[in-house]
């Protein structure tokens, strides 16, 4: 009898525990247009790297992510990613770090960006090597 409540026991552990952690497609799937794009750079004024911005509101740049692991990239030219269509996978990594944390990324023909998603305004990120930072909002 102890057998089977332990096994009761165990059932219900594992299908009430939380997927949060689980990587998923269902928040990136669908069309995104590219708002902004930031980076790191020297700022003529100081001579320091900063964080700089350059708008593609007005641009008709588009990031499409499918169910079937592809990203359809349309429109002018652009940061990121080149016009036509690149694989991605959602996977776990240390970021180039021999140790932890493992974080939650998505990986576009081996680039590794992370990812975050907000009241519809979805941020893609390479800022963790001095690279760049494409916000999208859903079309």
């Amino acid at each position: 009898m102890k057998k089977i409540y332990m096994l009761i026991l165990t059932t219900l552990m594992v299908f009430n525990c939380s997927n949060e952690d689980d990587i998923s497609s269902s928040d990136i799937v669908g069309e995104w247009k590219l708002m902004e794009a930031n980076s790191y750079g020297p700022n003529p004024r100081t001579n320091y790297y900063t964080l700089q911005s350059k708008s593609y509101y007005l641009s008709n740049i588009t990031y499409t992510f499918n169910l079937d692991g592809t990203l359809v990239v349309s429109g002018g030219d652009n940061v990121g990613m080149s016009n036509g269509v690149h694989e991605y996978v959602f996977e776990y990594d240390y970021l180039g770090y021999n140790s932890g944390p493992y974080i939650k990324l998505v990986n576009i023909n081996g680039l590794k960006w992370t990812h975050d998603y907000n009241n519809g305004i979805m941020t893609l990120g390479r800022l963790y090597i001095d690279g760049d930072q494409l916000v999208f909002r859903r079309k």
